[in-house]
């Protein structure tokens, strides 16, 4: 068990490190909003990028990041025309930042929308016992808004088989498994 938390506590001051770094290498400012985007489901991603731009349009005065460990999302981010700052970071340095905010959650201002991360996430119940649906789960669950509004849904039409694989996944709550 000591070594467990021997483990965790010097993976969370590499998360430190990371998140000092993107603070001052990004020039965060105390009221911008970061949202990490790690990559869980083309299905899950998909909802998030439907609902994140009512967020988006409910704080314009807010500097809005995304953090993404995903080539995909990027597009997808891309050709939803948001208006925000994209960090791309690997797989283990997204983790690392999650795993120090799932020990100190230093910020009200870090968004992790991830069905299961940070460790130990159970609103996602709500959906698997049918109470809510993964749209309101994300919209107003993860990304705090304050009115459940349906969006329509994002059509791609375009060459990139990326792009065409993750606009045109079935969008069901089923799809999303954790």
């Amino acid at each position: 068990m000591k070594m467990n938390i021997e483990k965790i506590s010097q993976i969370a001051k590499q998360g430190n490190h990371e998140w000092s770094k993107l603070y001052e290498e990004y020039s965060v400012e105390p009221n911008d909003y970061i949202f990490c985007i790690p990559f869980y489901s083309n299905t899950f991603s998909l909802y998030v990028l439907k609902y994140i731009k009512q967020f988006i349009n409910k704080n314009t005065n807010n500097k809005i990041y995304i953090i993404i460990d995903n080539d995909v999302i990027n597009k997808a981010i891309i050709h939803c025309e948001l208006d925000v700052q994209v960090i791309q970071l690997c797989t283990d340095r997204l983790e690392v930042l999650i795993t120090y905010y799932n020990l100190y959650m230093f910020t009200d201002k870090l968004v992790i929308l991830s069905p299961n991360l940070p460790l130990n996430r159970t609103a996602y119940n709500l959906v698997k016992q049918g109470l809510i649906d993964v749209e309101e789960y994300i919209s107003v669950g993860l990304l705090k808004n304050t009115t459940f509004l349906p969006g329509p849904r994002i059509s791609y039409v375009g060459n990139d088989p990326d792009l065409e694989n993750f606009f045109n996944v079935k969008e069901e709550a089923e799809n999303i498994e954790l």
